[in-house]
């Protein structure tokens, strides 16, 4: 591999920077998984969960009149915050891997 395909991917890591309050994050920080991510991951898991049960019954006699459920809620605990651990989880093992490696 060349010195300028390497150059390339080091400044890709400089452009893939998110807007976040005053500075600027890298969207690594966003996947790189901690102690600290992992019980906001439970958290988050657990809220979405409480509140499909919730919306879905204090709005059950509208739901059972109109057939349906409440998406939401549902699909964040069972497509998004899935995905996003599978994402972080291979992210981090790919970060460290490499990090040891050097």
């Amino acid at each position: 591999m060349n010195d300028t395909c390497g150059n390339r991917w080091r400044d890709l890591g400089r452009i893939a920077e998110v807007p976040i309050g005053r500075g600027m994050m890298k969207i690594g920080n966003l996947f790189l998984l901690s102690w600290k991510k992992a019980l906001l991951i439970f958290g988050a898991l657990v809220v979405s969960l409480i509140l499909h049960g919730l919306v879905y019954g204090l709005f059950k006699s509208y739901f059972d009149r109109h057939g349906g459920d409440e998406p939401f809620f549902f699909l964040i605990v069972v497509i998004v915050i899935p995905l996003y651990v599978l994402i972080s989880l291979a992210y981090t093992i790919i970060y460290y891997w490499k990090r040891k490696k050097t």
